[in-house]
C-alpha cells in the first residue's frame, strides 16, 4: 500500500500500490480486511503490470464520501466508496499516461483534488463532479496569476528532474504547498476562490463554478444550490 485515507465510517482506507487489493482496517475493532477490485487488473492498467505502482495516496471528499486513489502507473483514478466496498475507475489516458504520473494528492478549497506531479511536468487537477483531469502548468508570476506557481529565483522549470514532489498539504491560508523529492524549493498553488452566490441565484454543485439566476417566478436565499417558489422547490439543476 501507499498511503491511507480516514474514511467516515471511522474506518482506514490503505491505498493499492502492488496489493490487488484495497486495504480496509477498523482501528475500534483492530480488524483488517481486503476489499476486491475489477480483474483482470491489466485491463485497465494501460501503462504498467498488475503488480507495479498502480496508485500513490488517496483523498476524501466530503461531501460525496468518496475516497479518490492518485494515478502513479494507472492510466485510470479510483473511486472507492467506503459505505458500500464499491470500486470504479475513471479513465485519464486521453490527458495523460506515462509512469510514475503523480505522488499524493490534497482537496483543494474548490472542490478539486490537485494530484503533486512525481514525473509528470505539470500538476494534476481532478475534478470529483466532472470525472475529469485537467493540468495546471508551472509557472513564475504567482502573484498575478492565482492559477500558476512561485518558482524561486533560479527555477525556472521541472524538465530534467524526477520523482519531484511527495504529497502536498493545504495551509491555512488556502494555498497548496508541494512536499519536495529531489526538488530543491517549495512551490505554493492557489485556486479561484469558491464563491458564494446572492439571494436570487444558486448553484447545482458547491465549487468555484458560475453562479446562476433563479427562473422566473422563484427565489433563493444566499449560498442557494436551488431555487424555490414558495414552499416547493422548482429548480435545482442547471440542466
Amino acid at each position: 500500500f501507499t498511503g491511507g485515507v480516514l474514511a467516515p465510517n471511522g474506518h482506514i482506507i490503505m491505498v493499492p500500490r502492488r496489493e490487488v487489493r484495497i486495504g480496509d482496517f477498523d482501528p475500534t475493532t483492530k480488524s483488517f480486511s481486503l476489499i476486491s477490485m475489477p480483474s483482470p487488473l491489466d485491463g485497465w492498467q494501460d501503462s504498467g503490470t498488475v503488480d507495479q505502482n498502480k496508485f500513490s495516496g488517496g483523498v476524501l471528499v466530503p461531501s460525496s464520501g468518496l475516497i479518490y486513489f492518485v494515478p502513479a502507473n494507472s492510466d485510470h483514478v479510483g473511486e472507492f466508496d467506503p459505505e458500500t466496498g464499491g470500486f470504479q475507475i475513471i479513465d485519464i489516458s486521453a490527458t495523460i499516461t506515462g509512469l510514475k504520473k503523480y505522488n499524493g494528492g490534497v482537496l483543494a478549497a474548490n472542490g478539486h483534488i490537485i494530484m503533486m506531479p512525481y514525473n509528470a511536468d505539470d500538476i494534476g487537477d481532478f475534478d470529483p463532479q466532472t470525472g475529469t483531469l485537467s493540468t495546471i502548468e508551472f509557472c513564475r508570476d504567482f502573484e498575478s496569476n492565482g492559477f500558476c506557481n512561485a518558482f524561486p529565483s533560479g527555477e525556472e522549470t521541472l524538465s530534467g528532474k524526477e520523482e519531484r514532489f511527495h504529497g502536498g498539504v493545504r495551509g491555512p491560508d488556502g494555498h497548496i504547498y508541494m512536499v519536495p523529492h529531489s526538488i530543491n524549493w517549495i512551490p505554493k498553488l492557489s485556486l479561484s476562490p469558491c464563491t458564494t452566490c446572492e439571494a436570487g441565484k444558486y448553484k447545482a454543485v458547491s465549487g468555484n463554478g458560475a453562479c446562476v439566476d433563479c427562473p422566473l417566478g422563484s427565489d433563493s436565499t444566499v449560498g442557494s444550490t436551488e431555487c424555490e417558489c414558495g414552499a416547493v422547490r422548482v429548480w435545482s439543476s442547471n440542466a
